[in-house]
């Protein structure tokens, strides 16, 4: 059975797309005010002990966090696909 191959535009904008939204929930969480306290609760689920304090929400950094984090997503996303369809064609990957 052959392993289909990913398109890396499709899975770039993709994974962009999932970074970006995640990045624009986060913002959400801090432009409400409950950042901190998510934080708090995550970081005590993992045993997690750190000195850290959510700033205020800005709206110049909430669009650079959400454009850095489709940019990103999207890099990562590309560099998968790209591994992936490269792996897809050695003998070993069959």
């Amino acid at each position: 059975m052959a392993i289909p191959k990913l398109n890396e535009k499709h899975v770039a904008m993709t994974v962009g797309c999932f970074g970006a939204i995640m990045h624009a929930i986060w913002a959400g969480v801090v432009f409400e005010g409950m950042g901190q306290s998510w934080l708090n609760l995550v970081f005590g689920l993992h045993f997690i002990s750190l000195a850290t304090s959510v700033f205020t929400f800005s709206y110049m950094v909430a669009a650079e966090l959400i454009l850095l984090g489709f940019v990103g997503g999207a890099i990562f996303g590309w560099i998968f696909a790209a591994l992936w369809n490269w792996t897809a064609t050695k003998s070993w990957a069959k």
